[in-house]
């Protein structure tokens, strides 16, 4: 599964989930941290890229919506690689 980062109105990066751990299977240090901050599970990824410079939200297929609705929505796969491409530079981290 691949998903987007926004910050504000610009998406700044993307990453694939490789698994969830959920608060049952975590270690008691993380377990702790989850709790405290009202997480349910821990995702890890397989890869993280950050895009440079960042793409503005209005620069891309969901400019009619609002930036604040963009969080947490999901697009289509093709606007998902549509958005990708359109960086000029990706950072691996």
């Amino acid at each position: 599964m691949r998903v987007l980062f926004l910050r504000k109105d610009s998406f700044v990066g993307a990453g694939t989930i490789d698994k969830f751990v959920t608060v049952e299977q975590l270690e008691e240090s993380e377990r702790m941290l989850c709790v405290e901050n009202n997480w349910y599970a821990k995702i890890t990824f397989s890869r993280v890229v950050r895009f440079v410079p960042s793409i503005s939200v209005l620069h891309t297929s969901v400019e009619a919506q609002n930036p604040l609705m963009v969080h947490g929505a999901s697009i289509s796969k093709a606007e998902a690689v549509k958005i990708e491409a359109m960086a000029s530079a990706k950072i691996i981290l």
